[in-house]
């Protein structure tokens, strides 16, 4: 099973990562360089939906431990010092690591991934993924459905408004935005709901649309 590493940037403002005049060269430096990193097998990335000064990206490792590894190398820190170049600072960087259960490349090449977060105190009961998993299949076969599911618990605890502990993160391929909105009106959200939401406390949800690098 790979390792996902999920991070959110918050851009300076009128930095955007398809402008080449700001973001561009230094988004292709950091695909570059980190494509080249021993046991990266895939990188995506691509601005939130709902706040374009966002940018997620994924990055597909074969273990958790080749990104430790590449963090202690004489590389990591000037890669990083340029990589924050176009980072606001006065925002805070979100940075975690999951083994997603599901098919999570196929819910990044849709054409919009939502990305929902879960969290919990201390994290998910023991027997979250029976209800969660049933939830994503059930899901999955409707009609108007996502196309592809994936979800994880993150290896580290995070907080979110008072909220401590390991999280569980959601991915869902959709062909649009709209679609995910229209289907959330379904009897079918709060059939099997309940089983995703299990006793989390709070929840993020945000969209994106999913760029693969190509070397």
């Amino acid at each position: 099973m790979v390792t996902t590493e999920v991070v959110l940037f918050p851009l300076k403002t009128g930095y955007n990562p398809d402008n080449h005049k700001t973001a561009a060269p230094i988004v292709n430096y950091t695909n570059e360089t980190m494509s080249a990193v021993p046991g990266v097998q895939g990188l995506y990335s691509g601005l939130q939906l709902e706040d374009p000064s966002l940018w997620q990206l994924m990055c597909i490792w074969d273990k958790a431990q080749s990104h430790y590894d590449f963090q202690a190398s004489d590389v990591y820190d000037p890669f990083l010092k340029k990589l924050f170049s176009i980072v606001d600072d006065t925002r805070r960087v979100s940075g975690v690591h999951i083994d997603f259960h599901g098919d999570i490349l196929k819910t990044f090449e849709a054409p919009v991934t939502e990305i929902a977060t879960l969290y919990f105190d201390g994290g998910p009961p023991q027997n979250y993924f029976e209800g969660a998993e049933e939830c994503c299949q059930a899901w999955s076969k409707a009609e108007n459905g996502p196309s592809d599911w994936a979800l994880g618990t993150t290896y580290e605890d995070v907080e979110n408004d008072g909220v401590q502990g390991k999280a569980v993160v959601l991915c869902l391929g959709w062909k649009s935005k709209e679609q995910h909105e229209e289907f959330n009106k379904g009897e079918i959200v709060k059939e099997y709901g309940a089983g995703l939401l299990s006793s989390s406390k709070n929840r993020t949800v945000w969209h994106v649309q999913f760029k693969k690098y190509q070397k």
